[in-house]
């Protein structure tokens, strides 16, 4: 009986780390750890009006300067075929069980190279500061909102609850080895 807890929390162990999949970089004064992207939303239901996805993933900068606090952000990557009502997240809204929310502002967008004629693959970054890291840890998400908010636009998603905290929880775990 004990050799089979021991098996099946070895096995545990092993797919909660085969689920951390994350990308180390390595420059002269940071390392940056980066979460891979997971589709939030993506609109197969309605491809008449165009194609619209949404992904997100967490990463964390640390410096080499103890003194220097981690940095946090977070990465949307926005592509759509919809020329003329494109919808992009210039602002995320995470909303939690508890009605609680918290509402992000791009930093930067940078447009992402592609192939394809007639599609707009974007890239937003937004920073985490301490407080909202602290709530995806302990709060769980109902909805993400992303809000365009120069068109008053907004897609709504309801993604599973704990996805950027898995993320965040696997960037610190990875980060402190």
């Amino acid at each position: 009986m004990r050799f089979l807890l021991i098996i099946s929390l070895l096995l545990c162990m092993q797919i909660v780390k085969s689920q951390c999949s994350v990308t180390k970089k390595v420059e002269n004064h940071s390392t940056t750890y980066i979460a891979n992207f997971e589709k939030i939303f993506e609109n197969t239901e309605d491809v008449e009006n165009g194609v619209m996805t949404y992904s997100l993933r967490v990463a964390l900068n640390k410096d080499l300067d103890k003194s220097v606090l981690d940095t946090y952000l977070l990465e949307c990557s926005f592509v759509s075929d919809r020329i003329y009502s494109p919808t992009p997240p210039r602002k995320i809204k995470i909303k939690f069980t508890d009605n609680d929310s918290i509402l992000i502002e791009a930093r930067t967008v940078e447009d992402l190279p592609n192939n394809t004629t007639g599609i707009i693959a974007q890239l937003y970054l937004y920073e985490l500061v301490p407080e909202f890291i602290n709530k995806l840890l302990n709060k769980s998400i109902t909805l993400i909102d992303f809000i365009d908010h120069r068109k008053k636009k907004l897609i709504r998603s309801n993604p599973y609850k704990h996805i950027l905290k898995e993320q965040i929880t696997c960037l610190n775990v990875l980060s402190s080895k």
